[in-house]
């Protein structure tokens, strides 16, 4: 019954992610992600990258938006520091998927979020990071 009603699901997850980019557009310190031209996204989530901060601060600021009722949820998992798959990576590092996995966090995005539910966890989040 879903699949009747793609084009407008996605068309409005796409307008609520427009309205995520213009609002952190210029955010300071958190990284927002560019849609490639070559490319269309269902925005299945939104995420963002918060620029410089560890497990312990992202982990904080998650805290702080669900004390506010924003529930939020980390945005990359790196998988050789999942337990089941730790002994396949034998002790690897990598450093870039790291830093991901550490400072990336997925905000609320679905077909049916309010403008006024976007803007309550825009200014929240536009606050924390102040």
């Amino acid at each position: 019954a879903q699949l009747r009603r793609l084009d407008g699901i996605l068309a409005r997850r796409r307008a609520i992610a427009a309205r995520y980019d213009a609002a952190f557009a210029d955010a300071p310190g958190l990284e927002i992600f560019r849609e490639p031209a070559h490319a269309r996204w269902n925005h299945q989530t939104y995420m963002v990258r918060l620029e410089n901060a560890t497990t312990v601060a992202r982990d904080a600021l998650m805290q702080k938006l669900l004390d506010v009722g924003i529930a939020t949820r980390r945005g990359i998992m790196s998988i050789h520091r999942e337990v089941c798959y730790r002994e396949l990576a034998a002790g690897g590092r990598y450093p870039e998927s790291e830093k991901a996995s550490d400072q990336c966090l997925c905000l609320p995005l679905y077909s049916q979020m309010t403008e006024s539910e976007q803007l309550y966890v825009i200014g929240h989040l536009r606050a924390a990071l102040a």
